[in-house]
């Protein structure tokens, strides 16, 4: 990116209203490079920001668990660097709802041996936690590094969401579960850059920290743990039973409790050394847990559940649209709508899922792609049609793709 590219589009995507830079601007701040760059931008364009740091911390203080925790060395540079830019700082640390609306679900699913997603919940209660703080601080703006685009429809007082420049780093999905309200207050500054650009005005800003970012699904996996687990959960539901290679309905061995194992994730037991699968379901009822082939998770048809749809999606007949996989993974795709904000997505090919992840549904594939919906994954037993579908052809792949 040349220097002319970057001034142009900075111009262009960044170039505030008087009556707008007079507003107070949240400016959320983890330290990283995207935010960092995010409060330059908007510092450089005369805004009354004050820098905002929400810390949503384990509750026995313990780092190891969280890769996105904030110990207090990297406070302390968030606040030097506010200090720096000549901007005031607050630290909020939601304890009580952190414990409430992301470890309560996360620690229930483990009981029941189900997937949750603590690091969408955990986002969302970081920027819930940042809208509350822009009200109290009268405020009209909440800043953030995400990597996304908003547009808003004045008329019909909606706000879109439109995945980014950068198809790597996008965010948009993520976004795409916030309450309207939160959504309607957003700046995204970084919403025409890429990461690289990121990376060389962090550079000029003379922010040469740039550290690995946070992988989102590494926080609270079961690993050291069980501790915590076994104080937590009730003594019911810590039940043994029993283990079956499910591929031969063979029994292999006995568990002490679901929340012992993860789905999806590879079946490992000191009593059994030739099974090479990966755990893939637990009944519940008959405390039955499950040990699948690893093409078990391969789908390319999932039911979405819990969806989150975005305002003037069509929601009549089967359209062509885009999937966005957990990984980042784009494909064209069928998006046919269910009620009870429910949808079937069909795909060609096969790709690793496993109930209970979050997918999203946008336009098209690629960049500045509205987001349609986002939702949990169900999986579907291709003989036993979804309610209401049994009168719906298959989709012919072969007339569009």
């Amino acid at each position: 990116m040349t220097s002319m590219d970057s001034k142009n589009k900075l111009t262009e995507a960044y170039s505030p209203d008087k009556n707008t830079q007079k507003d107070k601007v949240i400016v959320g701040l983890n330290g990283g490079v995207d935010s960092i760059v995010t409060a330059y931008l908007l510092k450089i364009q005369k805004f009354d920001l004050i820098g905002v740091t929400v810390s949503n911390d384990f509750p026995t203080g313990q780092s190891g668990f969280m890769s996105c925790h904030l110990d207090q060395a990297k406070l302390d540079k968030i606040k030097d660097f506010c200090h720096t830019l000549g901007i005031p700082h607050q630290l909020v640390k939601p304890v009580d709802e952190f414990e409430n609306d992301v470890l309560e679900p996360w620690i229930n699913a483990r009981m029941t041996g189900t997937n949750s997603s603590p690091c969408w919940s955990c986002h969302e209660l970081r920027m819930k936690s940042l809208y509350q703080r822009m009200k109290a601080m009268g405020a009209k703006f909440i800043a953030t590094g995400h990597y996304a685009k908003i547009f808003r429809h004045e008329s019909l007082g909606s706000v879109f969401l439109h995945t980014s420049n950068d198809e790597r780093y996008d965010q948009a999905p993520l976004l795409s579960r916030l309450p309207h309200e939160v959504l309607d207050c957003l700046m995204l500054p970084l919403s025409d850059l890429q990461k690289k650009e990121v990376i060389k005005l962090g550079e000029n800003f003379g922010f040469t920290e740039i550290e690995k970012a946070p992988s989102v699904h590494d926080c609270l996996k079961k690993e050291n743990l069980t501790g915590y687990l076994a104080k937590k959960i009730p003594s019911r539901f810590k039940a043994g039973g029993e283990i079956y290679y499910n591929p031969e309905d063979q029994k292999i061995a006995m568990h002490e409790g679901a929340f012992n194992y993860d789905l999806g994730s590879t079946f490992v037991h000191e009593e059994v050394k030739n099974i090479q699968g990966q755990v893939g379901k637990y009944v519940f009822k008959e405390k039955k847990l499950l040990v699948e082939a690893p093409e078990y998770f391969n789908r390319h048809k999932v039911l979405l559940f819990d969806c989150y749809i975005a305002d003037e999606t069509p929601w009549h007949d089967v359209l062509k649209a885009a999937v966005i996989f957990p990984d980042g993974t784009q494909k064209e795709c069928w998006l046919q709508p269910k009620a009870l904000k429910r949808a079937i997505v069909e795909w060609e090919g096969d790709h690793r899922l496993v109930e209970g992840d979050i997918l999203s549904v946008s336009r098209k594939t690629g960049k500045n792609a509205k987001v349609f919906l986002t939702g949990r994954v169900k999986y579907l037993n291709e003989n036993v049609p979804v309610q209401g579908e049994e009168n719906v052809p298959k989709v012919d792949h072969s007339r569009d793709f």
